[in-house]
């Protein structure tokens, strides 16, 4: 299936408003809810989610000239810890601040490339890096552990 910018673009900036009317509006102790991981994987929170939804952007920006990866060759898990380590002790203001700064980049770098890179057949799933990975993170991380912890101070 092929793509337009104007599509792409309107994709990137829903999802980015939904995950941030979400993240914009919680409570200092939501950040440190946890999400289900499987065993053997760092222990996240909802602010490491958030971490690794914006890494994995800021690598997709990457591809149209932003700043470099800074963790190509490493596997899935290693790539994940290293986000981790990197953003988990960090405060919640910093992070925040991050997540919006990679969303313009991400609307510069599809503004200015060619419309013919949009028109391409991509070799990895094409377009989720713009809007999927953010929205399967944000449905069954955040909001399920969002939700999960509603429920339990309810019956709690």
């Amino acid at each position: 299936m092929l793509h337009t910018r104007t599509e792409i673009i309107s994709r990137a900036v829903r999802e980015f408003e939904q995950l941030d009317a979400i993240i914009g509006c919680l409570a200092t102790s939501a950040w440190d809810v946890t999400v289900s991981r499987r065993d053997g994987e760092d222990a996240w929170t909802v602010k490491d989610a958030l971490a690794h939804i914006t890494a994995r952007k800021q690598d997709f920006v990457a591809e149209f000239g932003g700043p470099p990866r800074r963790r190509d060759g490493l596997g899935v898990h290693a790539y994940n810890h290293v986000t981790f380590e990197e953003w988990h002790n960090r405060p919640v203001a910093e992070l925040i601040e991050w997540h919006g700064r990679v969303q313009r980049d991400l609307l510069e770098a599809l503004s200015a490339a060619p419309e013919s890179w949009f028109m391409r057949e991509a070799p990895r799933p094409w377009p989720a890096a713009v809007d999927g990975h953010s929205a399967r993170h944000r449905k069954f991380d955040i909001e399920r552990a969002l939700h999960a912890q509603a429920k339990l101070r309810v019956v709690g």
